[in-house]
């Protein structure tokens, strides 16, 4: 669980400054982007142990817990655009990428928790 919140500490930092500053500052920039892609790997462990999966090779897992209700599925869209986008991180404009990052740490938060909660027989 510590990891979990020095993965999402790292994101946070990103937020707590200007966007001049952010898109200025490459040494943060990597921190929030590689804190992004641990969270992101985090939550792919979890999913694998949870779903007894060998690899996920795409998004297709949050189907998979919707399905198994692990997930609400008003919430399908959201995760998948999100996944989308941290799938991608090296490649996304500093501004999209600025602008996401309060959405982006709070859905892979409860996408998290959520698969932390969920219980499989």
């Amino acid at each position: 669980m510590d990891i979990f919140w020095e993965y999402y500490r790292g994101i946070e930092k990103g937020t707590k400054v200007t966007f001049e500053e952010f898109s200025s500052n490459k040494q943060l920039k990597k921190e929030v982007t590689d804190a992004i892609k641990g969270l992101y790997t985090l939550i792919l462990q979890e999913v694998q142990k949870k779903l007894n999966l060998a690899k996920i090779e795409s998004s297709d897992f949050i189907w998979d817990l919707a399905r198994l209700k692990a997930i609400k599925p008003e919430l399908i869209q959201e995760y998948l655009d999100i996944i989308d986008v941290v799938s991608k991180i090296d490649k996304v404009d500093d501004l999209t990428l600025y602008t996401m990052l309060v959405r982006i740490m709070e859905d892979l938060e409860e996408l998290y928790f959520s698969i932390i909660k969920f219980k499989t027989d």
